[in-house]
């Protein structure tokens, strides 16, 4: 379980993956992954990924994208509203 201030950034460090590239989805384990090497003092697991992309979704930054045929596999993207956001508070 992490923090307060470790939460936001991790939800941080999430948008920056995701604005950087806009047009691309991600895994949660691709996100985990890339978000490692940006947090490398910050424990945590895909769990706490997964919170924060809730968490994200909520306040419309970023959405999941699921498979064309309604398959199991989710992806997250980010909004425009979650590239303007990152842009205006200088995420990216």
């Amino acid at each position: 379980m992490i923090d307060g201030p470790q939460r936001e950034q991790v939800r941080k460090a999430l948008l920056q993956i995701m604005c950087r590239t806009s047009t691309a989805s991600f895994l949660v384990s691709t996100l985990f992954d890339r978000s490692k090497d940006m947090l490398p003092d910050v424990r945590y697991g895909e769990h706490d990924i997964e919170e924060a992309l809730a968490y994200l979704e909520g306040l419309a930054l970023v959405k999941q994208i699921t498979g064309e045929l309604g398959g199991y596999t989710v992806k997250w993207k980010s909004t425009q509203q979650g590239v303007f956001f990152s842009e205006r508070n200088r995420y990216i």
